[in-house]
């Protein structure tokens, strides 16, 4: 399931105003096992693992590809069985937080099977769904929820793909609280809005350019904003000014 475009909106004007009350839960897997790597790791301090294994890797270890990481986690483990992680339970007030999180692609170009991990809130939806080319690096994914009422969660990382014992890796997850009295004021909300619907518009062109040049076209090219738009945008920004 994937979050629908108002919920994508609402997620980057709240990023936008980049107003966080403060992590609530934080993990880099750096103090795990004593600092040592581990395959078939089981014995996270905030994690449960679920299903499938998952392999502790990273400094002192032979996997060792991002200097100033520490320890990650790798989410295909040793057994031929992609693995699944559930956090500790976290008790959560009403409101709006972000979920973030980083990924790699496998760093071993010699098992170029496609590999996914899916970002889900045990309550709610699935977040995102990543998949990475095998030398892809570490890159932040941030994702929001709401809750409406006092409610108990846990994060769940489940990886899929054909089991060869090389996934994507995961670290440094957090979750944080967006500030109660943060409301970005009207101006605000229209550029984020904007800068948002624009993000998604070119992420469905992307799309379409790249299924035409499958079939063999070109897709076209981008035309860029019409002076309509352009109006639009300046109104909008002067009105902000003279708030």
């Amino acid at each position: 399931m994937t979050r629908s475009i108002a919920t994508a909106i609402a997620c980057i004007v709240l990023l936008g105003a980049g107003e966080l009350q403060g992590a609530i839960f934080s993990d880099n897997f750096n103090g795990e096992n004593g600092g040592a790597y581990q395959l078939n790791y089981t014995g996270f301090a905030n994690w449960t693992v679920t299903a499938g294994t998952v392999d502790l890797i990273g400094e002192g270890s032979p996997w060792n590809w991002f200097t100033g990481y520490g320890l990650y986690v790798d989410m295909d483990g040793s057994t031929s069985a992609p693995g699944t992680m559930l956090s500790i339970n976290l008790d959560l007030d009403p409101g709006q937080y972000v979920l973030s999180y980083e990924l790699a692609g496998s760093q071993r170009p010699g098992h170029p099977a496609q590999n996914w991990v899916e970002a889900t809130v045990e309550t709610g939806p699935t977040l995102r769904t990543v998949s990475l080319a095998p030398n892809a690096p570490f890159a932040v994914y941030e994702d929001c929820f709401t809750l409406a009422a006092p409610t108990t969660v846990q994060i769940r990382f489940s990886a899929s793909g054909v089991g060869d014992n090389v996934g994507m890796l995961l670290d440094n997850v957090m979750v944080d609280n967006v500030k109660d009295d943060v409301i970005p004021e009207p101006a605000s909300v229209a550029i984020w809005s904007l800068i948002g619907l624009s993000w998604i518009g070119f992420g469905a062109w992307r799309r379409r350019r790249n299924a035409m040049a499958r079939l063999g076209g070109d897709g076209g090219q981008p035309t860029g904003w019409s002076d309509a738009n352009r109006t639009a945008i300046h109104q909008i920004i002067e009105r902000g000014r003279m708030r």
